[in-house]
C-alpha cells in the first residue's frame, strides 16, 4: 500500500480564474519532487495560480520542507534557521533557482 502525502485537484475562483491546490500533509525526500510535478500538470490544466496548502502538516523531514521551499524562491534564500541546544543557528537557505518564480502562489498554513 502505498500512501502519498501530496494531493491536488483544481477549482474555479470568479475573478481568478483556474487555482491548484496542492495539499502537503507532512514532508518527506519525495515531497519536492512531487509538488513539482503536480504543479507541472496543474498548469497543464489551466491553472494560473496556485495554492500550497500546508495546514495540519506536522512537519517531517527538514530537507523535504527546505526542497519543496526552493521551488518557489530565488537562490541563496533563507528557507528556516535551526537552533540547536547550545544556541549554535544553522540556516538552511535555498541552493537554486527555483523552477517557477512567476505563478502567483499562496501559502496555506496554521499552527502546525
Amino acid at each position: 500500500i502505498k500512501i502519498t502525502s501530496v494531493r491536488s485537484y483544481s477549482t474555479s475562483v470568479s475573478g481568478v480564474g483556474k487555482v491548484g491546490v496542492i495539499r502537503v500533509k507532512s514532508f518527506s525526500g519525495t515531497t519536492a519532487d512531487t509538488v513539482k510535478s503536480e504543479v507541472e500538470g496543474l498548469k497543464k490544466k489551466g491553472a494560473n495560480s496556485i495554492v500550497l496548502d500546508l495546514r495540519g502538516n506536522p512537519g517531517g523531514l527538514l530537507p523535504g520542507g527546505v526542497d519543496t521551499a526552493s521551488l518557489f524562491l530565488d537562490s541563496n534564500k533563507p528557507v528556516v534557521y535551526v537552533v540547536n541546544k547550545d544556541g549554535v543557528v544553522d540556516a538552511q537557505s535555498t541552493y537554486q533557482t527555483g523552477f517557477d518564480l512567476t505563478t502567483p502562489l499562496v501559502v496555506f498554513v496554521n499552527s502546525n
